[in-house]
């Protein structure tokens, strides 16, 4: 009885401790995307974590550059709108996501867990933080 409660102690272990994290740029976006990052993206920074939950949590830090047709496909693709009031930043955001003035934020249209996208149209710069709870 005893070798029985050991195994699934450490089954246990094993499927509560299967996240992933990253605070690699390139990886973070990759993990997020599920793709390589494109050859014509500069990725300066990122973060992410993902549960172990059959329910896909994660919580994704990004900053990266990209070309201004993969923003608007980005933005149409996902029904974002600019968003409208106040908002706060992400209490665990990393030192180095800091958005800069003049950026605009799209968040999510209807129920949202707090995602925000900040887009600089015109350089092609995004900060993106997507989280999914």
């Amino acid at each position: 009885m005893k070798i029985r409660h050991l195994i699934l102690f450490f089954l246990m272990i094993t499927f509560i401790s299967c996240g992933k994290e990253s605070s690699g740029a390139d990886e973070s976006f990759e993990l997020w995307s599920n793709h390589k990052v494109p050859s014509d993206f500069k990725i300066y920074n990122g973060q992410y974590w993902k549960s172990s939950h059959w329910s896909y949590e994660y919580i994704t830090f990004l900053h990266f550059k990209a070309p201004t047709n993969w923003i608007d496909d980005f933005i149409k693709l996902n029904d974002l709108q600019i968003a409208t009031g106040e908002y706060s930043m992400p209490y665990d955001a990393p030192e180095w996501f800091a958005p800069k003035v003049g950026q605009k934020v799209y968040i999510e249209k209807g129920i949202t867990q707090g995602s925000m996208y900040f887009v600089n149209q015109e350089t092609g710069e995004v900060f993106l933080y997507e989280i999914q709870l």
